[in-house]
């Protein structure tokens, strides 16, 4: 319950303060590029789980609003999406961008091009 209410309350304050969010995703945008692909697809923890949904929530919202700092959401989405290694969390970032095709920048699609050469097993293939 703790963690869930201090990243709703940074939420809340990032939202009344371009500087502070700018800052913030930019630090966030940094900490993913560091973070190897799927890293957080191991994770287990409920509370961590939740936050990691929380805070990919913001981002897709932050970057839907085309608020202040939304490119920067962008590239902190997709640093996320690739640490995340979530089938629904691609997904949901390809439905964003085919919705929003102009929020994308050529850094963006560098990125992008990161997802695709994970190897990340959503299936399991049966045996032969």
């Amino acid at each position: 319950l703790t963690l869930s209410t201090g990243i709703a309350g940074l939420f809340v304050l990032l939202n009344r303060n371009e500087a502070a969010k700018t800052e913030t995703v930019q630090c966030f945008a940094a900490m993913l590029e560091e973070t190897p692909a799927a890293y957080y697809s191991k994770v287990r923890d409920k509370a961590m789980l939740a936050s990691l949904d929380r805070i990919e929530k913001w981002l897709f919202d932050s970057v839907v609003s085309d608020s202040a700092g939304s490119d920067g959401c962008l590239d902190s989405l997709i640093g996320l999406a690739l640490a995340r290694g979530s089938l629904a969390t691609n997904l949901r970032l390809c439905k964003l961008l085919l919705q929003r095709p102009e929020v994308l920048r050529k850094k963006h699609l560098r990125k992008l091009a990161k997802i695709g050469q994970t190897s990340t097993s959503w299936f399991s293939a049966p045996s032969l």
